[in-house]
């Protein structure tokens, strides 16, 4: 009984074996079958390369491209027909071709599609995972000192539905079919607000050490929705002076925030170096706009000019009157 395996008995092995082989093969002659299926159901594995090819443009007044000029990278989301989050791509402006376009991969559909310009270490977008709605994300302002010069796409407005959050997105759409590559134009325009600070006679001041001061910008937005409009929430921004490169009397600091409405509650303030005593009385930033209308309410500057007087130190605070003047807002 315990001796060599007899016909029967090895026949039965070695069917067992060849039904071991043969059921590994079918599963890996099934595997392109269920990758195809997928494919119907939208996964992942089967998108299209390089199927989406947006071209991204940053028109002036006078109809020329600054995209080159303005912008540093591209954030694009992609959301379903729901408004539902489906992914992201982030591109620095060196993948962006001659013709300001960039190539994208994904399933066939229809997607809804917004950009966001210059989000750099100064912000974040918030809420882009798998999801989350459209209503829900946004863009936020992490820095202390400046926010970033944000610019967005589409250009044109969004539908809102009823008041407050009750919004539907239905704007820039793309239907990606699965035989072709689709090629898009979106405009980008600007959404943020810079504010130049120049400040001339600080050494007018007794409390001046004659280190570089501190602009203190409180109450300003710092929160985009996705359809660009600020939020309510507010934060105070603070930054160092830098001397002009013209002229070491003057002082300059420039930042960008969301160009919301102006309210009671904005105020510029001057600082010392320590950034912990006010050389000045604030300034009513909605007050001083409403008496010295700038041209674009989304970019000026704010002079104070500080001299000696027989009683004391004056402080006037004007539009300055000069175009070309060396300030950096920011870090950009």
């Amino acid at each position: 009984m315990g001796g060599r395996p007899t016909l029967k008995v090895y026949k039965a092995l070695t069917g067992r074996i060849k039904y071991k082989i043969m059921k590994r093969y079918f599963v890996i002659l099934l595997l392109p079958l269920l990758l195809l299926v997928s494919c119907i159901w939208e996964h992942p594995f089967c998108e299209t390369d390089n199927n989406l090819v947006l071209r991204l443009r940053l028109l002036d007044t006078n109809g020329n491209d600054q995209f080159t000029n303005k912008i540093l990278s591209v954030d694009i989301i992609i959301f379903d027909t729901r408004n539902n989050f489906v992914r992201s791509f982030r591109f620095d402006k060196t993948a962006f071709d001659s013709k300001n376009r960039v190539a994208m991969s994904l399933v066939p559909g229809i997607y809804r599609i917004i950009c966001w310009a210059n989000v750099t270490d100064h912000s974040k977008i918030m809420g882009a995972k798998q999801g989350g709605n459209f209503k829900e994300l946004y863009l936020e302002e992490r820095s202390s000192d400046t926010g970033s010069p944000v610019y967005y796409a589409p250009a044109g407005n969004i539908s809102r539905s009823g008041s407050g959050d009750d919004f539907d997105y239905t704007g820039f759409t793309v239907i990606l079919p699965a035989d072709k590559i689709t090629e898009k134009t979106m405009d980008l325009r600007r959404v943020h607000r810079t504010i130049n600070i120049y400040i001339l006679g600080l050494e007018n001041l007794a409390g001046f050490d004659g280190l570089n001061p501190k602009v203190q910008a409180k109450n300003m937005p710092f929160q985009y929705d996705f359809t660009s409009s600020s939020k309510p929430g507010r934060r105070d921004y603070i930054m160092t002076t830098q001397q002009n490169t013209r002229s070491a009397l003057l002082y300059t600091a420039g930042f960008h925030s969301p160009a919301a409405a102006f309210s009671d509650d904005m105020t510029i303030h001057l600082l010392n170096s320590s950034g912990n005593t006010q050389l000045i009385d604030g300034l009513n930033l909605k007050a001083w706009v409403e008496e010295n209308p700038p041209q674009d309410t989304c970019e000026f500057g704010i002079l104070f000019t500080i001299t000696k007087t027989s009683t004391g130190v004056c402080v006037t605070v004007t539009k300055p009157d000069w175009e070309d003047i060396d300030v950096k807002p920011g870090d950009i």
